[in-house]
Protein backbone atom coordinates (compact mmCIF):
# COMPACT_ATOMS: atom_id res chain seq x y z
CA UNK A 1 0.00 0.00 0.00
CA UNK A 2 3.15 2.10 0.70
CA UNK A 3 6.21 2.72 -1.15
CA UNK A 4 9.35 4.24 1.20
CA UNK A 5 12.52 4.26 0.39
CA UNK A 6 15.47 5.09 2.05
CA UNK A 7 18.77 6.72 1.40
CA UNK A 8 22.22 7.66 4.14
CA UNK A 9 22.75 11.10 2.02
CA UNK A 10 19.98 13.78 2.11
CA UNK A 11 17.61 14.01 -0.87
CA UNK A 12 17.02 17.73 0.15
CA UNK A 13 19.82 19.87 1.83
CA UNK A 14 18.96 19.86 5.94
CA UNK A 15 21.46 22.41 6.50
CA UNK A 16 20.42 24.73 3.81
CA UNK A 17 17.55 24.30 3.15
CA UNK A 18 18.24 23.45 -0.56
CA UNK A 19 15.71 21.38 -2.52
CA UNK A 20 18.73 18.81 -3.78
CA UNK A 21 20.78 17.30 -1.27
CA UNK A 22 24.86 18.18 -1.10
CA UNK A 23 25.98 14.88 -2.73
CA UNK A 24 25.72 13.40 -6.32
CA UNK A 25 23.20 10.79 -4.60
CA UNK A 26 20.11 12.93 -4.32
CA UNK A 27 16.53 14.36 -4.57
CA UNK A 28 18.10 15.90 -8.78
CA UNK A 29 19.15 12.41 -9.47
CA UNK A 30 15.58 10.29 -8.38
CA UNK A 31 12.37 12.96 -8.33
CA UNK A 32 11.51 11.34 -12.01
CA UNK A 33 11.83 7.55 -10.46
CA UNK A 34 10.09 8.83 -7.23
CA UNK A 35 7.43 10.39 -9.07
CA UNK A 36 6.81 7.81 -11.81
CA UNK A 37 6.45 4.75 -8.77
CA UNK A 38 4.57 7.17 -6.79
CA UNK A 39 6.94 7.11 -3.67
CA UNK A 40 4.86 7.99 -0.35
CA UNK A 41 8.35 8.64 1.64
CA UNK A 42 11.95 9.48 1.14
CA UNK A 43 13.85 9.37 5.06
CA UNK A 44 17.38 10.22 5.00
CA UNK A 45 20.31 10.73 7.79
CA UNK A 46 23.75 11.97 7.35
CA UNK A 47 23.39 15.52 7.84
CA UNK A 48 21.59 14.99 11.60
CA UNK A 49 19.26 17.92 10.41
CA UNK A 50 15.70 17.07 11.15
CA UNK A 51 13.44 18.30 8.18
CA UNK A 52 9.42 17.56 7.05
CA UNK A 53 9.25 18.42 3.79
CA UNK A 54 5.76 18.90 1.88
CA UNK A 55 4.84 16.62 -0.88
CA UNK A 56 7.08 17.70 -3.61
CA UNK A 57 6.65 16.35 -6.90
CA UNK A 58 9.48 15.78 -10.21
CA UNK A 59 9.09 19.93 -11.56
CA UNK A 60 9.72 21.20 -7.91
CA UNK A 61 6.01 21.65 -7.54
CA UNK A 62 4.48 22.02 -3.64
CA UNK A 63 1.23 19.22 -4.44
CA UNK A 64 -1.73 18.02 -2.43
CA UNK A 65 -0.92 15.02 0.39
CA UNK A 66 -3.38 13.21 -1.56
CA UNK A 67 -1.49 14.29 -4.93
CA UNK A 68 0.15 10.08 -6.01
CA UNK A 69 3.08 12.36 -7.47
CA UNK A 70 4.07 14.05 -4.18
CA UNK A 71 7.12 12.44 -2.03
CA UNK A 72 7.23 13.56 1.28
CA UNK A 73 10.98 14.00 2.50
CA UNK A 74 12.51 13.79 6.07
CA UNK A 75 15.80 13.55 7.11
CA UNK A 76 16.88 12.62 10.19
CA UNK A 77 17.73 14.14 13.66
CA UNK A 78 21.01 14.03 15.48
CA UNK A 79 21.26 11.70 18.43
CA UNK A 80 23.65 13.25 21.08
CA UNK A 81 25.00 16.73 21.02
CA UNK A 82 26.52 17.01 17.61
CA UNK A 83 26.23 20.46 17.34
CA UNK A 84 24.39 20.51 13.94
CA UNK A 85 22.11 23.08 12.92
CA UNK A 86 21.18 24.58 9.59
CA UNK A 87 23.18 27.63 8.12
CA UNK A 88 21.00 28.85 5.68
CA UNK A 89 17.06 29.26 5.34
CA UNK A 90 16.66 28.31 1.75
CA UNK A 91 13.05 27.63 0.30
CA UNK A 92 11.02 27.67 3.37
CA UNK A 93 7.62 27.31 1.56
CA UNK A 94 8.82 23.90 0.75
CA UNK A 95 9.49 22.74 4.37
CA UNK A 96 6.74 22.10 7.26
CA UNK A 97 9.47 21.71 9.96
CA UNK A 98 13.31 22.32 9.33
CA UNK A 99 15.01 22.71 12.63
CA UNK A 100 13.20 25.53 13.57
CA UNK A 101 11.62 27.15 16.40
CA UNK A 102 9.62 24.10 16.97
CA UNK A 103 12.18 21.51 17.18
CA UNK A 104 14.92 23.52 18.24
CA UNK A 105 17.63 25.39 16.46
CA UNK A 106 20.42 24.08 18.92
CA UNK A 107 20.03 20.94 17.11
CA UNK A 108 17.30 18.47 18.72
CA UNK A 109 18.07 15.31 19.70
CA UNK A 110 15.48 12.69 19.04
CA UNK A 111 14.51 9.84 17.33
CA UNK A 112 11.02 9.45 14.91
CA UNK A 113 8.79 5.98 14.85
CA UNK A 114 6.24 5.22 12.53
CA UNK A 115 3.03 3.99 13.35
CA UNK A 116 1.67 2.30 9.76
CA UNK A 117 -2.14 1.31 9.39
CA UNK A 118 -4.43 1.50 6.18
CA UNK A 119 -5.39 5.29 6.59
CA UNK A 120 -1.75 6.56 6.74
CA UNK A 121 1.49 7.00 7.65
CA UNK A 122 1.96 8.61 11.21
CA UNK A 123 5.29 9.96 12.62
CA UNK A 124 6.19 11.28 15.64
CA UNK A 125 9.52 12.60 16.65
CA UNK A 126 10.28 13.05 20.59
CA UNK A 127 13.37 14.42 21.95
CA UNK A 128 15.26 12.97 24.70
CA UNK A 129 13.24 13.98 27.75
CA UNK A 130 10.11 12.04 25.75
CA UNK A 131 8.47 15.22 24.66
CA UNK A 132 6.70 15.47 21.26
CA UNK A 133 7.92 17.60 19.41
CA UNK A 134 6.89 16.82 15.75
CA UNK A 135 3.77 14.54 14.45
CA UNK A 136 1.98 14.01 11.44
CA UNK A 137 -0.03 12.05 8.95
CA UNK A 138 0.69 11.57 5.62
CA UNK A 139 -2.46 9.64 4.32
CA UNK A 140 -3.02 6.51 2.16
CA UNK A 141 -2.77 7.07 -1.42
CA UNK A 142 -4.10 3.32 -2.58
CA UNK A 143 -6.58 1.16 -1.67
CA UNK A 144 -5.28 -1.97 0.40
CA UNK A 145 -5.28 -5.08 -1.84
CA UNK A 146 -5.08 -8.42 0.23
CA UNK A 147 -4.05 -11.54 -1.52
CA UNK A 148 -6.10 -15.39 -0.77
CA UNK A 149 -3.57 -16.05 2.04
CA UNK A 150 -3.71 -12.96 4.21
CA UNK A 151 -7.69 -12.51 3.67
CA UNK A 152 -8.19 -16.40 5.06
CA UNK A 153 -5.86 -15.07 8.25
CA UNK A 154 -9.01 -14.38 11.39
CA UNK A 155 -11.87 -15.11 9.36
CA UNK A 156 -14.81 -17.02 10.30
CA UNK A 157 -16.74 -18.09 6.95
CA UNK A 158 -19.78 -20.34 7.39
CA UNK A 159 -21.55 -21.71 4.35
CA UNK A 160 -25.37 -23.07 4.54
CA UNK A 161 -27.79 -24.54 2.30
CA UNK A 162 -31.10 -24.94 2.92
CA UNK A 163 -33.58 -25.65 0.26
CA UNK A 164 -30.81 -24.88 -2.49
CA UNK A 165 -30.69 -21.78 -0.78
CA UNK A 166 -27.46 -20.82 0.13
CA UNK A 167 -26.82 -18.38 2.83
CA UNK A 168 -22.88 -16.72 3.53
CA UNK A 169 -22.39 -15.26 7.11
CA UNK A 170 -18.83 -13.66 6.82
CA UNK A 171 -17.23 -12.28 9.92
CA UNK A 172 -13.59 -10.90 8.69
CA UNK A 173 -11.14 -7.86 9.85
CA UNK A 174 -11.33 -7.50 6.79
CA UNK A 175 -14.32 -6.68 5.86
CA UNK A 176 -14.05 -3.29 4.60
CA UNK A 177 -11.86 -4.45 1.74
CA UNK A 178 -13.39 -7.47 -0.15
CA UNK A 179 -14.22 -7.00 -3.79
CA UNK A 180 -16.40 -10.95 -4.19
CA UNK A 181 -16.41 -14.19 -2.62
CA UNK A 182 -15.32 -17.29 -4.83
CA UNK A 183 -17.24 -20.57 -4.48
CA UNK A 184 -15.45 -23.76 -5.31
CA UNK A 185 -16.70 -27.29 -4.45
CA UNK A 186 -14.09 -29.44 -2.60
CA UNK A 187 -12.30 -30.28 -5.79
CA UNK A 188 -11.33 -26.98 -6.25
CA UNK A 189 -13.97 -26.16 -9.05
CA UNK A 190 -15.32 -22.95 -9.26
CA UNK A 191 -19.03 -22.48 -8.96
CA UNK A 192 -20.24 -19.26 -8.62
CA UNK A 193 -18.44 -15.88 -7.10
CA UNK A 194 -20.53 -13.23 -5.32
CA UNK A 195 -20.68 -9.33 -5.03
CA UNK A 196 -21.29 -8.27 -1.45
CA UNK A 197 -23.96 -6.29 -0.84
CA UNK A 198 -22.86 -2.42 -0.86
CA UNK A 199 -24.45 -2.31 2.75
CA UNK A 200 -22.33 -5.15 3.98
CA UNK A 201 -19.16 -4.56 2.82
CA UNK A 202 -17.49 -1.74 0.42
Amino acid sequence: QYLIVYEHYPWLNGLTGGLSGPYGTNRNVWKEVFEECEVDLALNGDQHIYYRSKPINSKDEIVSYNDPKGTVYIGAPQMGKRDRIRTDNQNPEYFEVRSDDKVGDDGTSGITYFKVTTKGITGTLIDLDGKVIDTYTIPAKRKVVWNDEKAIIGNNLVFTSVNNTGYINYNSNYMNYINEIRVKDVSGNSITSIKPREDNCK
